[in-house]
């Protein structure tokens, strides 16, 4: 199964749509709900989370059930320019398994972009 980044794409510097709004650039690296927190009780079941420390590198599989597709078409809040079109799938995991990165190592991060192809 090949790895696809989910990193945000670099702000356009012509666009001036945000610029009242100060974004932290930790927030805007990624988008909103791509993050995963296992609490207590759900991070002890896997013992790859024993011992980790920030900007380890681990690897999850996941199996997911489908609970929502949407798809919309709107305009911006001014109802001006062209119609905008969205589309989104909520899933639900139901099972994982978290393991060290492929390599073994779980030491230092990288950019899943920059990581050359297997």
């Amino acid at each position: 199964m090949n790895m696809i980044s989910l990193k945000n794409p670099p702000p356009d510097k012509k666009s001036k749509k945000h610029d009242s709004m100060p974004v932290s650039p930790m927030h805007d690296e990624y988008p909103y709900n791509t993050r995963l927190t296992l609490s207590d009780g759900q991070a002890e079941k896997f013992d790859a989370l024993s011992d980790v420390s920030v900007d380890d590198v681990l690897t999850i599989t996941a199996k997911v059930k489908v609970i929502a597709v949407r798809s919309s078409e709107h305009r911006g809040f001014d109802g001006k320019g062209e119609p905008k079109k969205e589309h989104s799938v909520e899933l639900q995991m139901t099972d994982m398994a978290i393991e060290p990165d492929n390599d073994g190592a779980m030491q230092g991060g990288f950019d899943a972009a920059d990581k050359p192809e297997e």
